[in-house]
């Protein structure tokens, strides 16, 4: 009974993930973010408005923390000058909205206008980057070509100091990534077979003592690797978040990222719990080494008794392990085996017999002794997966998954099904290829075949069922990433998650021959090798057919771990590069502006004056007429004034150009030559200097877009 509990509840454990994946079918599935990138702005990035507001919005698709901050510049003559009111904020209402105020908004000239946000996201502590500009009535950079409306550009990915390029702290924060990944995933899989899947099996104690012997200083690693690891990894995203804000790394960017940030408080959380399972660590393997002293290297005997010539092992503990083992096989294979050693006891009439009773006294003796061995372990085991369970929980509260609909709880869930399962599939295999297996040679000679199969045995079910359930969750996780499927070739994102799908294709493929051609070969040849005596030549040449076997088993299981090492690598890209930034469906139209196809009339206050300038027809290459109109508070023309104009290029200098205009009834004018000024695309600034008879002169600033 107890041997149809594991497969029952995986089965059944499958059957819900099915009927659970089969319900999102039905529902839209979510986006998937990570990072915060801008997914809108008010006004909108490119677009060109009336007058400038009192408060700049900028929208991203993750949650931001305090620490995020936005400055509001004007661009006057080529100078940056900032013009943001106190600093920017967090909307109340949502935690997705950067309110940016301005100062005097009434006074500000027209022109072109930079918003430069820097943005930490409050979930995973990624800091990302980016510039909207807009211009108020005109644009004052005199730059050609389309204009891009919406916020495609507004999220700096690939140019300087862009959240996907590769710099010396971005490479350094993904290898100490994979680090972390490597360790806990090897972590994990070493919890689950020691405490899960091997346990309490009497046939392969003596080579799972040896193997806890060397995986104890394995765990003081791992853990170490994830405890310097988290700690490396957070440094560096604070140094990358200092960067960004063109800051020095102190102690007080570090204090700010773990008590503002969601990721930090789950640092905090996620470090405790691995110095819990250090100290848990050390305190069992205390225990376990005062009370049960290192078993040395079984040596080879050879007794005579009831059943034969019989080679096996002796331990000063448990006493003649082989020949009990020896005897317990013989009870279990078929009866002809069984017919086969009476026939050898019936040959020598000299010799007692065992009593049958007291020989299955023994064996149930021994078997309860070898399943007592390191109670510590066993007694802790709920508390090590636990533990393990916590630490990748905490992982997945602070990743991609976790900014799903704020946050869903399906994602979450799946996100840490998928690392649970990469542990134990991964994990597991570098277990088991790189410590049982060379160990099964040294430590298990004599009984190789028989221990290889309980190896098998035990491992394959948990091996079907992480495989089955890391293709339900990552199918299911993936596919929130990556909305169209161009982006699988268009994207960074894509195309590592396209490597990572080869990946596991392969490892799926070598999972296969393993499960399905080298396991059942194993088990027919442990079943026919006892049937054939030592002395042949035939078991002599099965015997070096299973060793074989078991090599090639061997190496196929080393080949699965590197494998399993290039999928944790890829997933640390994914960590870095994040989803595509999917934008909310907008129609982002040009507003045809009469100020761009035809002439427009201006005016401005200058003292008590009215000025009222019109550029005609205002374009490039051609002969341009300045005129110009005042009146003063009444309403009256001025007539009895001197007007000054001096014309030059508001980006460059390209030439300052000086004209006087002649008054005809109230109205200033003067005609440009084509080569005398207008010479380039873009905004020209004209400066009017008005002089009245016993009056103070009065100046003003007037600019239009020449095209």
């Amino acid at each position: 009974m107890r041997k149809q509990r594991l497969p029952i509840i995986i089965l059944a454990f499958t059957l819900a993930l099915v009927i659970h994946t089969g319900w999102l079918l039905f529902t839209p599935p979510p986006v998937a973010y990570a990072h915060a990138f801008v997914i809108g702005s008010d006004p909108i990035d490119g677009s060109t408005i009336t007058k400038a507001p009192s408060v700049a919005h900028v929208y991203f698709n993750a949650p931001l923390s305090p620490l995020s901050s936005a400055r509001i510049y004007s661009i006057q003559r080529g100078v940056l000058v900032d013009i943001t009111e106190g600093s920017s904020s967090i909307a109340s209402t949502s935690s997705s909205q950067l309110n940016i105020p301005l100062r005097d908004p009434d006074q500000l000239p027209e022109g072109s206008y930079e918003i430069k946000w820097t943005a930490v996201a409050a979930t995973d502590g990624q800091t990302t980057n980016g510039i909207i500009g807009f211009d108020v009535g005109l644009s004052s950079l005199g730059i050609s070509g389309k204009t891009v409306l919406g916020p495609s550009t507004s999220n700096n990915l690939t140019g300087t100091g862009g959240s996907r390029e590769f710099t010396v702290l971005s490479i350094l924060s993904t290898g100490w990534n994979w680090v972390v990944l490597i360790a806990l995933t090897f972590w994990i899989g070493l919890l689950v077979s020691e405490n899960w899947t091997l346990i309490k099996q009497a046939r392969i104690q003596s080579l799972l003592e040896h193997a806890r012997r060397r995986t104890i200083s394995l765990q003081w690693l791992c853990l170490s690797a994830l405890l310097i690891g988290e700690i490396v990894v957070f440094i560096l995203r604070v140094a990358q978040m200092t960067q960004a804000f063109n800051g020095q790394f102190t102690l007080m960017p570090v204090l700010d990222m773990l008590t503002q940030t969601t990721y930090g408080i789950l640092l905090l959380i996620r470090l405790a719990l691995i110095l819990v399972a250090m100290g848990l660590l050390h305190w069992t393997s205390r225990t376990m080494l005062k009370d049960y002293p290192l078993t040395p290297t079984p040596r080879l005997v050879t007794r005579t008794g009831a059943l034969g010539s019989v080679t096996g092992s002796l331990s000063p503990i448990t006493g003649p392990l082989g020949a009990v083992t020896n005897a317990t096989r013989v009870s279990n294979v078929t009866d002809s085996i069984t017919g086969s050693f009476k026939k050898v006891t019936a040959s020598q009439p000299g010799k007692k017999t065992s009593n049958a009773g007291s020989q299955k006294y023994q064996t149930r003796e021994f078997e309860n002794k070898t399943n007592t061995l390191t109670p510590s372990q066993h007694h802790y085991a709920p508390i090590w997966l636990i533990l393990a369970g916590l630490i990748v929980l905490t992982r997945s509260l602070s990743s991609e998954a976790a900014q799903v609909l704020h946050p869903h709880a399906s994602a979450i869930l799946f996100d840490w099904l998928a690392q649970v399962s990469l542990g134990i599939w991964l994990g597991g295999l570098a277990y088991l290829g790189l410590i049982l297996l060379p160990l099964l040679n040294v430590v298990e000679r004599e009984h190789y075949s028989d221990s290889l199969v309980v190896l098998q045995r035990r491992f394959a079910p948990f091996q079907l069922g992480s495989i089955g359930a890391l293709l339900i969750s990552g199918f299911y996780l993936y596919e929130a990433s990556i909305p169209t499927l161009n982006l699988f070739l268009a994207d960074p994102y894509g195309r590592t998650l396209l490597v990572l799908a080869g990946l596991i294709v392969l490892l799926l493929l070598m999972s296969w021959v393993v499960l399905f051609v080298l396991r059942p070969k194993l088990l027919r040849l442990a079943l026919f090798l006892p049937v054939v005596t030592s002395d042949m030549p035939t078991r002599r040449a099965r015997q070096s057919v299973l060793v074989n076997t078991g090599r090639t088993l061997k190496q196929v299981v080393s080949i699965q771990a590197l494998l399993g090492a290039g999928m944790l690598l890829c997933l640390s890209l994914l960590t870095f590069y994040a989803p595509p930034i999917v934008f909310p469906t907008a129609n982002y139209q040009v507003k045809n502006d009469q100020a761009t196809t035809q002439p427009t009339t201006k005016t401005q206050q200058a003292g008590d004056l009215s000025v009222s300038l019109l550029i005609t027809p205002g374009k490039l290459n051609e002969t341009n007429t300045a005129i110009l109109t005042l009146k003063d508070k009444d309403g009256q023309p001025v007539t009895n004034a001197q007007v000054k104009l001096t014309l030059n290029m508001v980006i460059m200098d390209m030439g300052t150009t000086q004209v006087t205009l002649k008054d005809s009834n109230g109205v200033y004018a003067a005609v440009f030559d084509p080569k005398q000024t207008f010479t380039m695309n873009g905004v020209w600034a004209i400066d009017v200097e008005i002089i009245r008879p016993k009056l103070d002169p009065v100046s003003t600033r007037f600019q239009f877009n020449i095209s």
